[in-house]
């Protein structure tokens, strides 16, 4: 599906969790020295690493705003305590270069049990920092945060609940 595919259209629900993520490109560099660009592989899909710029392949900068939007995702969607992979997450480029966050099978489980239809990102650069910003979408039909019940979402810090039924 390409990128532009993946944006919710006008009207779609109310925003839920948000999620906001920074990443130090010094780490970035750090751990391409140690690890070579084979760690990329465990943490970026081929499809974002086809989005790399074309002039610097290890754009450290580039590297550290894709890891801080996926980290800004985990926590929009409210993750803790239920392991995502990281390929599981993909950040790829709308035209124009625009962020657009795909998620995969176990991230779209996560999200259609938290009431989640998409996933909106933004990323910025500024120096040696990347920060990224998610927020998460609610499916225009989902019940409210009220209405659902208060066993299915975690107190501060604990997110959402892998084991509790829609129903309970």
């Amino acid at each position: 599906m390409p990128p532009s595919d993946l944006l919710p259209g006008p009207g779609a629900g109310g925003i839920g969790e948000v999620g906001i993520d920074i990443v130090l490109t010094a780490r970035v560099r750090a751990m391409l020295a140690e690890h070579g660009e084979r760690i990329l592989a465990r943490m970026l899909t081929p499809a974002e690493l086809a989005d790399r710029p074309a002039q610097d392949e290890t754009d450290p900068q580039w590297i550290a705003g894709r890891l801080a939007a996926k980290e800004a995702a985990f926590k929009a969607l409210a993750t803790s305590g239920t392991a995502l992979p990281w390929l599981d997450l993909e950040v790829r480029s709308a035209p124009g270069g625009r962020p657009v966050l795909r998620l995969g099978p176990a991230a779209r489980a996560v999200a259609d049990r938290a009431g989640v239809g998409s996933v909106r990102i933004s990323i910025s650069h500024d120096g040696e920092y990347a920060v990224a910003l998610a927020v998460a979408v609610a499916h225009p039909d989902s019940p409210t945060q009220e209405e659902l019940p208060h066993a299915r979402f975690g107190t501060a810090g604990q997110g959402l609940d892998p084991q509790a039924s829609p129903s309970a």
